[in-house]
């Protein structure tokens, strides 16, 4: 029964990364992370992390390879990427072969949760905004903590709910989204973390940077009107629009937020 649930969930996420959805964060991206993320945030967070040159860093949910490509090329450390679904693997292997490291970064195809991890390996775990889709977070954190070297550390930069979220947002994000999610509050969050033996040594509520990102984001993509529609279409056009909005009015109303949480082994 676990394994039919994590199946589907898996294919969720290859349903939810469409070619279309891949082109909206690739007008959406702010950065070359290709996410709304803004490039200096990200190499702010792994300087507080303290990631430095020849450190191993572990990215389960590696994506397209813009965060992995940042992390080389400003910090020179070594990755290991994972990622499930193959469009984006393939799209993160084309990216490296024009990237001025290489041999900084690896990737392999795998599910982040299930994915058969190096025992204490790693100086550092990163996460930015890829963790949301996997279920069963404080399995997947131990299997982190594991991975990681002693006082490794794991950075969690990723979207949450709080308090003022109302049921019909859990309902939109849960049938939008993937449908075991384990997307839960910051304080859920930071007692999964403890129970898999982490210690918190930082956190950083980040909602009125995301909100801004998202912001300029949809500008990015309202200037991009003309190319973006033609490349997926006027009716899917406007429905990214739609969801770029939802998501800042949700910002807005506190009812999602991020936060930026370090925690070591």
């Amino acid at each position: 029964m676990k394994n039919d649930k994590r199946k589907a969930n898996l294919n969720s996420v290859i349903k939810l990364y469409t070619k279309n959805y891949r082109t909206f964060y690739k007008y959406l991206a702010i950065g070359t992370s290709d996410s709304p993320v803004k490039d200096e945030e990200i190499i702010e967070i792994g300087k507080k992390a303290g990631i430095k040159k020849g450190d191993k860093v572990l990215e389960p949910g590696s994506g397209s390879g813009g965060v992995s490509r940042l992390l080389a090329k400003n910090f020179k450390c070594e990755i290991l990427g994972i990622e499930f679904v193959k469009n984006q693997l393939e799209l993160a292997e084309k990216n490296l072969k024009k990237f001025e490291f290489p041999y900084l970064i690896r990737y392999e195809q795998g599910d982040a949760l299930t994915f058969t991890y190096p025992q204490d390996y790693f100086d550092f775990a990163i996460d930015i905004f890829a963790w949301i889709y996997l279920p069963t977070w404080e399995i997947f954190f131990k299997k982190i903590y594991d991975s990681l070297k002693v006082r490794g550390k794991v950075i969690i930069h990723d979207a949450f709910l709080t308090e003022k979220t109302s049921k019909e947002t859990k309902k939109i994000i849960k049938d939008q989204e993937v449908s075991d999610s384990d997307l839960c509050t910051i304080n859920a969050a930071i007692s999964k973390l403890k129970k898999a033996g982490f210690k918190i040594v930082y956190v950083e509520e980040t909602r009125n940077k995301t909100m801004n990102n998202w912001e300029l984001g949809l500008k990015n993509i309202k200037r991009k009107k003309q190319e973006f529609a033609t490349e997926i279409g006027e009716k899917n056009y406007e429905l990214y629009c739609k969801n770029a909005k939802w998501t800042i009015d949700k910002l807005k109303k506190r009812e999602i937020t991020s936060v930026v949480i370090i925690a070591k082994k």
